[in-house]
């Protein structure tokens, strides 16, 4: 079957598949023409799992959800190559404001750009920014230019924080400045944003609380709360005590 495959024109398809899994850290795992064979596996296979699936239920499937399922069975590796994107680029901006620390503290202490990534590299856990920046020091010591070894990172990774890291490293490479001040500078602002993303996503989970809390709580506390007053006032009428004779 990758024969075939590889036969089919489809240059722009090749090197977008090729970008992705750069960005998804599994460019030495796939090239485009297997990742076309794993969709064409998956959208045979998908189906026959799901079918055995609902058999020992005693369920089937007509053709319509057959088709529906051969389409997403197709489509799961692209889901997975994205997810995989999203949480390697996750992990670098998790692990991006502690680098800038440990960066900035290394050059204001009297080292240069490169013992300072080193240095930065040996005290770093392991995770894909550290991945990234073993390649900067391995294409600089290969004598790529620091501008250049900086670019090729925030085109692998593709995340707009390091993107403007590196950014601001080769403006200031290009200008002759120190970089201390500007890393100084760019670790303050890398700290804020993160606050403030975190406060983000704690208004976004309060609004994702609300609709259970009014749902599920409040009528239980409203029950509670009102539950004896109204029993009081519907046992102390007077036709009600009429009705039942109390």
């Amino acid at each position: 079957m990758l024969p075939r495959i590889q036969q089919l024109k489809m240059p722009l398809y090749r090197q977008k598949k090729k970008r992705s899994f750069v960005v998804a850290g599994v460019d030495d795992q796939f090239d485009a023409d297997e990742f076309v064979g794993l969709k064409i596996i998956s959208s045979a296979l998908t189906p026959f799992f799901i079918w055995l699936l609902l058999s020992q239920f005693g369920k089937s499937l007509n053709g319509f959800q057959f088709l529906l399922i051969i389409i997403g069975g197709f489509f799961l590796p692209d889901y997975v190559l994205w997810d995989l994107k999203k949480k390697r680029q996750k992990a670098v901006l998790r692990e991006l404001p502690a680098m800038m620390d440990l960066l900035t503290l290394s050059v204001e202490a009297g080292m240069d750009f490169m013992a300072a990534i080193s240095r930065v590299i040996e005290f770093m856990k392991k995770g894909p920014l550290l991945d990234e920046l073993s390649q900067v020091l391995k294409e600089i010591q290969l004598g790529t230019t620091r501008a250049d070894a900086l670019r090729n990172m925030a085109d692998r990774v593709q995340l707009p924080e390091l993107s403007s890291f590196s950014s601001i490293l080769i403006q200031a490479d290009e200008m002759g400045s120190s970089i201390g001040p500007v890393l100084r500078a760019q670790s303050d602002l890398l700290r804020n944003a993160r606050f403030q993303r975190a406060e983000r996503e704690g208004a976004k989970a309060m609004q994702k609380l609300l609709i259970p809390m009014i749902v599920c709580i409040l009528p239980a506390v409203f029950i509670v709360i009102l539950g004896p007053v109204i029993c009081d006032i519907v046992y102390n009428q007077s036709w009600f005590k009429e009705l039942f004779g109390g």
